[in-house]
């Protein structure tokens, strides 16, 4: 049977290939966008001409990159957070304050993930405008996100429940 410093590092490395899948998902969208709005801008401004769905695309690309970056920023302990009431309080309400955060965070991503389920399956039948990619696809980002979200909040709970003497 693994023992509890095992199971952390298990925890800790899937919580890093999340992070590492995040980081290379925002830096492709980024990329992508920024390349689709140059050319647009080249087209518009050069040739006169202009490509219909890369208005559409980047719009796309920066929602998807945005809720990825959320995720991004959980992972990496940079969410909204009441600082100047932690940093305050003693190290016992310290933990109490991060476990009440974390606990809020896991709500908000479980009812991200579930009505974002709910939304994005009921929007399957409408395409967008330009590229005509059903509008479903677009909001899938918000279940993926809240799943990643709730994931991450799991494991910082569980770490912060688990931490031994030497481990702090």
């Amino acid at each position: 049977m693994e023992n509890s410093s095992e199971k952390k590092s298990a925890l800790s490395r899937a919580l890093l290939k999340l992070q590492w899948l995040a980081e290379t998902l925002v830096a492709l969208i980024l990329a992508v966008m920024v390349a689709t709005v140059f050319i647009e801008v080249i087209m518009r401004y050069m040739f006169n001409s202009s490509i219909t769905a890369s208005e559409e695309l980047a719009r796309i690309l920066f929602i998807w990159m945005v809720f990825i970056g959320i995720v991004l920023m959980l992972a990496r302990g940079r969410h909204v957070a009441f600082d100047a009431i932690q940093e305050a309080a003693s190290p016992a309400v310290k933990k109490i304050l991060q476990a009440v955060t974390l606990v809020g965070i896991g709500i908000a991503s479980c009812i991200l993930a579930v009505y974002g389920y709910i939304y994005s399956e009921q929007n399957f039948a409408w395409p967008s405008a330009a590229l005509m990619i059903p509008y479903g696809y677009i909001s899938l980002i918000l279940p993926v996100s809240g799943a990643a979200m709730l994931i991450i909040t799991i494991v910082k709970l569980i770490g912060m429940f688990t931490q031994t003497k030497g481990d702090k």
